[in-house]
């Protein structure tokens, strides 16, 4: 994709599956072509298909042959690990038009994408040197015993990753998953699947042998499902929310697969008196806006020390009225859009709930309300999962009282 120095139309670009080394069109009887947007304009910049079972299927046989094949599943550790190091200096070489089209089609300023994809290729390289350090050990027994562990591959690996961090989520498990001999089938969101492709091909181009590295495009509840559920699989990994990952958890234990599984949470930050204030303030604002406030680590409500509430609240206001939002391709701009249309109505009834539950506004208006002072007790805004950039402020008295505070979200901690 000729990925544009700013936001602008572009060509739409048709988009297949990723499987056994080349891109490829779904099978027949997938439905609708899915539309993939650039979050900052609406504009459509590419479409991919609704993968069915038949492509799951397909994709999952390419996998299993590759696991089980000569040329991967048979190489030794010392010669996969320089070919998982070569593919780390190819995504670095890559880097400039990976973080381009990352925020293209995420949305996140340049600036945090370019800080945060120019970290990637070293997890690559880590998982490459942990491969060769042979971490089997022997276990002393009692009597004429040999007891020792044998790490080996688990098999094929099957990676729902979310529209917030597509690369970094992804990569965090892919260099695990390749350093130690697995194979995967990925299902990326079906809102950024764009730089998942592109870094299947420089894979390949760099020298990953076909099926190792294997993609489905679609929806979580079609083709994220049967991904899931397939028998095949021997791991699921997916980051998500927190009734998608009962969902697939409960689809991928029918099938005995092993499991791990990150979701939403409701992280509070917790400010006290005895902590500079300032200080606490600029984290408290990168961590309730980096992202557009769309990460499961973003500080969605802070409880504050009734003592220093009001002033908390009063420069936390005035840092969040300085945040610059703008074209994600300007150098100058701190906060990007939220992923999609839906999800900016979700957020702005999350906004809606706030001032009807009682909550005053405190900085923003309209769609770009931020921070609120939030009511007397937990409201829905505070106790649900949900990514958005605004943050509520609640005063509380250290103790017990503290304590049930930052416990009472049903998404989590």
């Amino acid at each position: 994709m000729n990925v544009p120095t700013k936001s602008a139309a572009i060509e739409v670009e048709i988009h297949g599956n990723y499987v056994d080394g080349r891109e490829i069109e779904a099978g027949t009887g997938h439905g609708e072509m899915l539309d993939v947007r650039n979050p900052a304009t609406g504009d459509v910049i590419a479409r991919i298909p609704n993968s069915t079972g038949q492509d799951v299927e397909r994709a999952m046989k390419s996998a299993r042959a590759a696991f089980e094949g000569k040329e991967w599943g048979g190489m030794d550790i010392r010669s996969r690990a320089r070919l998982v190091n070569r593919l780390a200096d190819a995504f670095e070489a890559n880097l400039e038009s990976l973080y381009r089209l990352e925020t293209l089609n995420n949305g996140r300023p340049l600036n945090e994408t370019r800080a945060q994809l120019s970290r990637l290729p070293d997890f690559f390289r880590y998982f490459a040197g942990l491969a060769l350090s042979r971490r089997d050990s022997v276990i002393p027994v009692e009597g004429s015993y040999l007891n020792y562990t044998l790490r080996t591959p688990i098999g094929v690996v099957a990676n729902c990753t979310p529209f917030n961090h597509p690369l970094m989520i992804l990569c965090k498990s892919l260099a695990a998953v390749l350093a130690s001999g697995c194979v995967t089938v990925v299902k990326p969101s079906e809102y950024t699947p764009l730089t998942t492709l592109k870094l299947a091909k420089i894979f390949t181009e760099a020298g990953l042998p076909p099926g190792v590295f294997n993609i489905v495009n679609g929806l979580g509840a079609s083709a994220g499902r049967i991904l899931a559920e397939h028998p095949d699989i021997n791991k699921l990994v997916l980051t998500g929310g927190t009734e998608a990952g009962r969902l697939a958890g409960s689809a991928a234990a029918k099938v005995f697969a092993h499991q791990t599984l990150e979701l939403g949470g409701k992280t509070p930050d917790m400010v006290f008196e005895d902590f500079d204030i300032d200080r606490a303030v600029n984290y408290a604002a990168f961590g309730a806006f980096i992202g557009a406030g769309q990460t499961c680590v973003c500080a969605l409500r802070h409880l504050v020390q009734a003592s220093i509430y009001d002033e908390f609240v009063e420069k936390l206001k005035r840092k969040t009225e300085s945040i610059r939002i703008g074209d994600p391709f300007d150098a100058t701009t701190q906060l990007g859009p939220v992923i999609s249309a839906r999800q900016r109505d979700r957020v702005l009834s999350y906004c809606g709930f706030g001032r009807d539950e009682g909550a005053r506004l405190v900085a923003g208006a309209g769609p770009r309300e931020r921070l609120f002072r939030a009511a007397d007790r937990v409201r829905r805004r505070e106790k649900q999962h949900a990514h958005l950039p605004g943050r509520s402020v609640r005063a509380v008295h250290i103790g017990d009282a503290l304590q049930g505070r930052s416990r009472s979200a049903a998404a989590g901690q």
